[in-house]
């Protein structure tokens, strides 16, 4: 491959990560729901979402809203999460290293798998079992990601619970060989934590949002919080 290629090929990203933010972003909007409901409280009035809507920049034209978003995403703010009412970016960052070592395992095991089938269609050509090879791969094929995902999942985690069906590998096969019945509590006690944590910051977040809209200032947006 040569320089040239790899430069305009280098060229294609910016205008292609625009597109895609174009895309995502219209639709996003498009799409049957309304986040402004996720926030309000059950009595909400109709000037207490509007006043929401404004404080979050919804009650713009589209094109205004893009112009915005990604104003703050050049200049590194991807914004705030409305279910956990955390940064996106933190988020992101706190996630990294189970995503790469997700994909680094099926990186691995695509290899490995990948070998072993090449050296069994080398070894099997030109005989009766070269069918069976070519029938397996046909099958793997055919079947898609995610259902071999599910599959999987039910083979390695309840049939025979070899893997964890949840959190990280690490901490889980460790408490599982310890003891064989953290392995199936971790996962519900992680579950319960994080809901109780989630519970509060939600209703943390929605008594500052409750507040700021109705025009209080600091000190008794966090005193709502702390009483919600």
């Amino acid at each position: 491959m040569r320089w040239s290629t790899v430069l305009k090929r280098a060229a294609l990203v910016p205008p292609t990560l625009l597109g895609v933010g174009i895309i995502v972003f219209v639709l996003l909007r498009v799409v049957p729901g309304d986040p402004i409901a996720m926030m309000i409280p059950p009595g909400a009035s109709s000037a207490d979402i509007a006043r929401l809507r404004a404080l979050y920049g919804l009650d713009q034209p589209i094109v205004t809203q893009f112009i915005t978003w990604f104003g703050q995403v050049l200049s590194g703010d991807f914004g705030r999460s409305i279910s956990l009412h955390q940064r996106v970016f933190e988020l992101v960052i706190a996630r990294l290293p189970a995503t790469l070592e997700l994909c680094s395992l099926a990186v691995v095991m695509a290899l490995l798998l990948g070998g072993i089938v090449a050296l069994l269609g080398v070894t099997f050509r030109g005989r009766a079992a070269e069918w069976l090879v070519d029938s397996g791969i046909g099958l793997f094929l055919a079947i898609p990601d995610f259902l071999w995902a599910l599959i999987l999942l039910l083979v390695f985690g309840v049939l025979v619970p070899l893997l964890p069906i949840s959190g990280r590998l690490r901490s889980a096969a460790r408490n599982r060989f310890l003891h064989p019945f953290l392995s199936a509590r971790k996962p519900c006690d992680l579950s319960l934590r994080y809901r109780r944590r989630s519970a509060a910051a939600y209703a943390a977040a929605g008594a500052r949002a409750r507040a700021a809209v109705r025009g209080f200032g600091g000190a008794a947006v966090e005193g709502a919080a702390c009483r919600g």
